[in-house]
């Protein structure tokens, strides 16, 4: 068998390069491998002193106390087959529930 070529777009293959675009590019470009880039962070640890973040006041009780979203309550003992509408109707008298997350069993579909 012979090798038979036939070109259907010649000249395509014929890459034109722009060698100042190229280098002009080149030289905007920063490598940066690894974690931390060489010591060179963009933020720094200490720069966090400086941030004020927001912030409730302690009352020393050692009790649960408000976070800045609300109250955030952990339950356990939670009956395997019980739904989110069965938690939040329990905890509806208390107040308005903004995020209620049950972790579930993969397999079952029932409450861990």
């Amino acid at each position: 068998m012979a090798d038979n070529f036939v070109d259907l777009d010649p000249g395509a293959d014929d890459m034109v390069v722009d060698e100042d675009r190229t280098t002009k590019v080149k030289a905007g470009v920063t490598k940066k491998k690894g974690r931390g880039f060489d010591g060179k962070a963009d933020f720094e640890r200490d720069d966090l002193s400086a941030v004020k973040f927001e912030a409730l006041e302690a009352d020393g009780t050692g009790k649960a106390q408000r976070s800045v979203e609300g109250w955030i309550v952990l339950v356990t003992g939670i009956h395997d087959e019980a739904t989110e509408e069965d938690v939040t109707e329990r905890f509806a008298e208390y107040g308005d529930i903004k995020n209620l997350h049950l972790n579930l069993d993969r397999r079952s579909g029932y409450v861990k």
